[in-house]
């Protein structure tokens, strides 16, 4: 048996620490955990949706070979000229007056025309197999890059493959294959020969079928950079679609209607080129719902406990932004609170008063598990027994200090001594400081549970505090769009670049609240918040 140093699934061993609030970090080991995992499932999953499809292009070529024969003989007993090898003027003239119109039998025209229909449906099997085979190779052939960006391409392409139902098309070709066979012993128990016109319209409505969709599957991974019908000929069609779309369109089609055209561009301000450029801004644009998806997909999907570990570890790590879609993405998240619970149960000791501490060592691990919560609500959370939570004491360790703090139910335990900073104390020492850097996660942890301490409680109107002044030069009236890679930063900087819009705004209406006395529009629940904070704040500053 393997030690657990030398367990290669024992990704705690494998892959270093990660160091305080870099959990999701681009070379981040839960992330080089999950590009682990994930090339294991992949590498199986694709060896064997090849294997079936190399088998399915080998019977659909037999198969297709075997109707082809049939059909060339049935032919050459219609000719017969050209199968006795005779001249076609030693071809007896038929006794049948020429001008008389020829029927052919019901049974002939029904077994060409199911052969040719099993034919159909054997290219077409074959066609398909060779797409999905070209789809898969796309699949696994993930860009270099970060364990970060190598993690989110990856799932984005496996949200793809789950969207678009590629495994479930791989499992319609046998079905194909046999609906072909099927008919071709029919027509073989009939054994006829002409082709009525007719059948000649169902060969032909079926064949434009299966090229309009082959033609489709191409142009949809340019529309839809999810799709993972991606085959080399899309990527040559979307040079011509391209053209089309950002150059002849733009610059001759819309001036005629619109006096200035701003096509959609790159972040650096380029215009997509490539169909790899295009999934790299979607991607982009999405990481933080793909950083969630991913550590969801490796939670669920792995029965290793240090896979577990690691993931419960990182989900403080993500970005602000990223909290709906933890909400979305992990639902009551029953199983991952248990695991929490019982890892962070593990790491601390009681010392008596209601009271725990870390156990020697394990300080940074207990804040990352304290961090979680800011995701992940704890057990207590959602408990009438809440306040009955053990307090953690945080010693002299302040990076676990803030994690205590921001907690919302650790704040509210009963079993908080009484010489702890309280939490509007705390939120303001550190929001006010220029050398306190700290995650937006945490920023935001921290706003709260100073609101329900009271700290965005209206102010009186002959205070000489400057703190809301201060706090009021935070609001952001323009709030932007948080970039993907999240790093630690003051309060100020948290909120004008790092809060997504609608924690820009759950600030902006507290700070209202601390101005409220002058707010004339109190009533006007309609108006922006910015836009009465801006003129309460104007009433506030004038003497």
């Amino acid at each position: 048996m393997l030690s657990i140093g030398n367990d290669p699934n024992n990704y705690e061993d494998k892959y270093p620490e990660d160091k305080i609030h870099e959990e999701t970090a681009p070379n981040a080991r839960v992330y080089r955990t999950y590009v682990d995992e994930s090339k294991k499932r992949d590498d199986k999953m694709v060896e064997e949706s090849k294997d079936s499809v190399d088998v399915l292009l080998v019977f659909a070529g037999l198969f297709s070979a075997v109707i082809s024969a049939s059909l060339l003989f049935e032919m050459v007993l219609i000719q017969r000229a050209v199968a006795n090898g005779s001249s076609l003027d030693n071809v007896p003239m038929s006794s049948l007056n020429p001008y008389t119109k020829f029927t052919p039998a019901t049974t002939d025209v029904w077994v060409n025309g199911l052969w040719f229909t099993s034919l159909c449906l054997s290219l077409t099997t074959a066609l398909v197999a060779v797409l999905v085979k070209q789809w898969l190779h796309h699949y696994i052939d993930l860009p270099s890059g970060t364990p970060q960006e190598r993690s989110h391409v990856r799932q984005f392409r496996y949200g793809g493959f789950e969207k678009w139902h590629v495994l479930g098309i791989i499992g319609l070709l046998p079905g194909l294959l046999h609906l072909a066979l099927g008919i071709f012993f029919v027509g073989l128990t009939i054994f006829l020969v002409p082709l009525r016109p007719g059948f000649s319209w169902v060969i032909g409505v079926g064949t434009v079928a299966a090229y309009t969709t082959y033609l489709i599957t191409i142009f949809l991974p340019i529309l839809y950079p999810q799709c993972p019908y991606r085959t080399p000929l899309s990527d040559l069609v979307y040079f011509p679609y391209r053209y089309i779309t950002q150059d002849l369109f733009p610059k001759h089609v819309r001036p005629l209607f619109v006096k200035e055209v701003q096509w959609p561009t790159d972040e650096s301000g380029a215009k997509i080129s490539s169909l790899d450029d295009r999934e790299r801004r979607v991607v982009r644009n999405e990481s933080a719902t793909l950083s969630v998806e991913a550590l969801h997909w490796l939670y669920s999907s792995s029965s290793n406990p240090t896979v577990h570990v690691i993931v419960v570890q990182s989900i403080g790590g993500l970005s602000l932004s990223a909290m709906d879609a933890v909400k979305k993405v992990f639902g009551e998240a029953k199983h991952i609170r248990d695991a929490h619970y019982t890892l962070l149960e593990s790491s601390i000791q009681y010392v008596g008063g209601g009271c725990k501490k870390p156990l020697p060592g394990m300080e940074s691990k207990v804040e990352r598990l304290l961090r979680f919560e800011l995701f992940i609500p704890h057990l207590y959370y959602y408990s009438d027994d809440h306040k009955l939570r053990c307090y953690i004491d945080a010693a002299d360790d302040k990076g676990l200090a803030v994690a205590v703090q921001s907690n919302n139910t650790l704040q509210r335990s009963l079993h908080k001594p009484h010489n702890s900073p309280t939490s509007t104390a705390f939120f303001l020492q550190v929001a006010l400081a220029d050398d306190v850097k700290l995650l937006p996660a945490i920023w935001f942890g921290l706003m709260r549970t100073a609101k329900n301490d009271g700290a965005f409680a209206p102010i009186d109107i002959d205070s000489l505090d400057d703190f809301p002044l201060r706090l009021c030069c935070y609001v952001d009236v323009r709030p932007s769009t948080p970039p993907a890679t999240v790093p630690c930063a003051t309060f100020h900087a948290a909120v004008h670049c790092y809060f997504p819009k609608e924690c820009s705004e759950e600030f902006t209406i507290n700070m209202l609240n601390v101005i409220s006395k002058f707010d004339q529009f109190v009533d006007k629940t309609s108006f922006p918040p910015t836009f009465t904070f801006a003129l309460a704040f104007v009433r506030y500053m004038l003497p």
